[in-house]
């Protein structure tokens, strides 16, 4: 939603600049009636904030002109003269409201979501088109009932998309429509990540219903074969066995879909960073992976240094690391080994190693580790969901960080994390004064 403000008190235009553009309007200031006139007349907008005693052209004139001219832009008189005469006389010359200064900033916020509303002929701050829901108070947008994260610019393309549901919009009318007039933009880029959105979501969705149908079908199966005929009571028994089995490789199916679904919805956010120390992140991986190494025989050793912290989202910094561990002890040798390194490169970023001397990943599986239900040739015997290192690869790419992996089979892997230096926390003031060749954690 797109406003013009024309008021010729600076401090009091900047401060509702302000405050309607963190409520999600696109908003342009005029200081004078002249400019105000010119920018009324020759940009589209939702609607217009217009002070009446204005230098040059009074506020009065503009909106004169404006009706003459036949744009009904909905129009906000907001003054300090608060005679009933203005008022009227306002009124009568097209305004569509009217607010007294000083006046509360919610009230008008309100005001002015509902003179929009009522010039497109809409009751309700709500906006459906088929499964998509807009709440334009609230700036949210649910799809299939599920919400989507949308930056607010995807969010303004997307409400005006919505609005004119039907009707072709040209690039020029959007743009016109969803950004300030001195905004530099690239309309290519939004438009392209919110395809993405979609896409993202409909394969998901998709592949979601083909991955659970099939332990589905096992567990169907197996009971109606078990059905057909009398059988023993230790063959009954099981069945219930496999049964369960089953249901466990789907609760973990499951488990993996909901952490991909808060991830695309935004769960990485730099407002949900915490200072975590790396040392505890690693111990934290460990223990859980205890069990689990000690029934498989393999050694975990850590090269961590005490003193490096950084700030994130730990919960989900504990997944990804928890998971590469797991697979390192999963996927290997009886007997063999897995280390985990912590250190900072010349560029000051944070660098996690987690390396394995196990099964190794082949050439042909690499280019796809981590794509989403895609499993590796050794690894596609085991129960796993298909989706553990595309989640490690979502985690780190939301802290701005990149993973990869070298690995040869049968020679084991070494998965690499980088997180960039704007979130490690500690240490960097030390490091700074040590030369490039000696900046390795001890």
């Amino acid at each position: 939603m797109k406003i013009l403000i024309i008021e010729d008190e600076k401090r009091l235009a900047r401060l509702l600049k302000q405050g309607l553009e963190e409520q999600g309007f696109v908003v342009d200031l005029a200081c004078n009636g002249t400019e105000g006139q010119y920018q009324a007349e020759q940009y589209p907008y939702d609607t217009l904030l217009l002070d009446l005693m204005l230098p040059e052209v009074d506020g009065l004139t503009i909106l004169k002109g404006l009706r003459e001219k036949g744009n009904a832009v909905p129009v906000l008189i907001v003054t300090a003269r608060g005679d009933v005469e203005d008022r009227i006389r306002g009124l009568n010359l097209g305004a569509d409201d009217y607010l007294a200064k000083p006046f509360d900033l919610e009230e008008l916020i309100a005001r002015l979501r509902a003179l929009i509303r009522r010039s497109r002929g809409q009751s309700s701050p709500l906006i459906t088109v088929g499964d998509l829901t807009i709440d334009s108070n609230s700036r949210t947008v649910t799809r299939a009932e599920k919400r989507l994260s949308l930056s607010a610019r995807e969010y303004d393309l997307l409400h005006y998309l919505a609005l004119n549901s039907g009707r072709v919009i040209s690039r020029t009318e959007l743009i016109e429509h969803i950004y300030a007039s001195d905004y530099e933009w690239d309309s290519n880029s939004m438009l392209v990540r919110l395809h993405h959105v979609f896409e993202s979501q409909k394969r998901l969705v998709a592949d979601a219903s083909h991955e659970l149908k099939t332990p589905l079908a096992v567990i169907t199966t197996q009971c109606d074969v078990t059905l057909l005929s009398e059988r023993r009571s230790e063959e009954y028994v099981e069945t219930i066995k496999s049964i369960r089995s089953e249901t466990k490789n789907i609760t973990h199916l499951v488990n993996d879909l909901l952490s991909l679904a808060r991830l695309d919805a935004g769960l990485i956010s730099a407002s949900r960073y915490e200072p975590v120390y790396i040392r505890d992140l690693v111990a934290y991986a460990v223990r859980l992976t205890a069990p689990l190494a000690a029934e498989r025989e393999i050694c975990v050793t850590t090269d961590s240094d005490d003193d490096l912290q950084m700030s994130c989202v730990r919960t989900a910094l504990e997944e990804a690391l928890l998971n590469l561990v797991e697979n390192g002890i999963r996927y290997n040798h009886a007997g063999g080994k897995v280390i985990i390194s912590t250190t900072i490169n010349e560029c000051r970023e944070l660098v996690i190693e987690v390396r394995d001397g196990g099964n190794g990943i082949g050439s042909a599986d690499l280019e796809r580790i981590f794509e989403r239900f895609y499993r590796a040739a050794t690894s596609r015997s085991s129960n796993g969901s298909g989706l553990g290192l595309s989640i490690v690869k979502a985690i780190i790419e939301g802290h701005d960080g990149r993973i990869t992996v070298v690995s040869n089979a049968g020679e084991g892997s070494c998965f690499t994390i980088v997180l960039p230096k704007s979130i490690v926390t500690s240490r960097l003031t030390h490091l700074s004064e040590t030369p490039a060749g000696q900046m390795h954690a001890p």
